[in-house]
C-alpha cells in the first residue's frame, strides 16, 4: 500500500487540508502520515548553552505534545464525518525538514508527500524550505493551493519536453492516478513550426499508446510564436480542457522553472486553484 506523508506547516486551522490528504489517500488506497517537524535552529538551540538549551528543548516537546492534541482533535471528526478513512498517523520531529524527509524516502517510510501553499502568500512555494523540498526530495510531491476543495483528478496536463525520461514519468504518472481513470494530455509548447509538423509525422498519439500501454492519452502541441510566458499557455489549455492536475517532471527545465516563479501565482493559484504533482527522473 502506498503511503502518502503530509507537512502540516501549523497545525491549528489545518482541519481542511487533512480533509484533503485524507481523500486523496482514500482514492490512492495509501496510508497517511501527517508530518509535524520542528527546525531546532529557529530557536538557537545549535548555538545556546545551559539553560537557554532546556528551555528551547521544552518549548519544542510543547509544541509537538499541542500539535498532537490539536490533529487527534481534527481526526476524531474526520472519521465521524467520511466513511472508509484510511489508516492515518501523526508523528511530530524535530529538525530540517529536507533531510527528514529525504530519510523517510530513502527508508520506504513514504511515497510520496503533500505540502500546502502558505494563506496570505503572493506565491505559495515562497518560502525557501519548500523549494529546497521541491527540488531535493525524490519523490512524487502533490503541492496543493491553500483552501483547495479536493476532487478527482480526471483531467490531466503533464507538461513536456518529448525526451526518453519523459516515457518513464508518463508511466510513473499512469501508475500513480490509475484509481482515477484520468484523460491525460502530454502537452509541448514549442517555438517551432517544424517541430510540431514533426511530432504528428510521428504519430506521437499512437506512439505515446504504445509506450505507455494506457489508451486515455493524447499529444498536444502549441506553437509559441509571440514568445508569451509559458504560465498563460498551460492555464488556457488547463481551462479549456477542464483540467484540474498539472504533471511536471522537475528535470524538464523549462516547465518547471516557469511554473516555479512568481508570476505563475496569480493565473493559477489564485484563480484556477490547479494542484502542481512534481516528478523527479530519479
Amino acid at each position: 500500500m502506498k503511503k502518502l506523508a503530509l507537512l502540516l506547516n501549523e497545525p491549528n486551522g489545518s482541519k481542511e487540508v487533512i480533509v484533503y490528504a485524507v481523500l486523496l489517500a482514500k482514492d490512492l488506497n495509501a496510508t497517511v502520515q501527517i508530518l509535524h517537524i520542528q527546525n531546532p535552529q529557529i530557536y538557537g538551540t545549535h548555538e545556546s548553552m545551559g539553560t537557554a538549551v532546556a528551555q528551547a528543548q521544552e518549548y519544542l516537546q510543547k509544541n509537538s505534545e499541542t500539535a498532537k492534541k490539536t490533529v487527534d482533535e481534527y481526526i476524531l471528526e474526520i472519521r465521524n464525518e467520511i466513511s472508509s478513512v484510511p489508516a492515518i498517523e501523526f508523528k511530530s520531529e524535530i529538525g530540517i525538514a529536507t533531510g527528514i524527509l529525504e530519510d523517510k524516502v530513502a527508508n520506504g517510510e513514504i511515497d510520496m508527500l503533500m505540502i500546502q501553499g502558505q494563506p496570505e502568500k503572493a506565491f505559495w512555494t515562497q518560502s525557501i524550505s519548500n523549494m529546497e523540498i521541491i527540488r531535493s526530495v525524490q519523490c512524487p510531491i502533490w503541492i496543493i493551493a491553500p483552501d483547495t476543495k479536493y476532487q478527482a483528478f480526471n483531467k490531466i496536463i503533464y507538461a513536456t519536453d518529448y525526451k526518453e525520461a519523459d516515457v518513464t514519468t508518463l508511466n510513473r504518472v499512469i501508475d500513480l492516478t490509475r484509481p482515477f481513470l484520468s484523460e491525460i494530455t502530454a502537452l509541448h509548447i514549442s517555438e517551432k513550426d517544424h517541430f510540431v509538423e514533426e511530432v504528428k509525422a510521428a504519430g506521437l498519439d499512437e506512439v505515446l499508446k504504445q509506450k505507455t500501454n494506457f489508451n486515455n492519452i493524447r499529444a498536444k502541441m502549441v506553437i509559441n510564436k509571440e514568445d508569451r510566458d509559458l504560465i498563460d499557455i498551460l492555464n488556457e489549455e488547463a481551462e479549456r480542457t477542464n483540467a484540474n492536475l498539472i504533471v511536471v517532471l522537475k528535470e524538464n527545465r523549462n516547465f518547471f522553472e516557469a511554473i516555479f516563479k512568481s508570476s505563475f501565482t496569480s493565473k493559477l493559484i489564485r484563480n484556477a486553484q490547479l494542484p502542481v504533482l512534481v516528478f523527479h527522473e530519479k
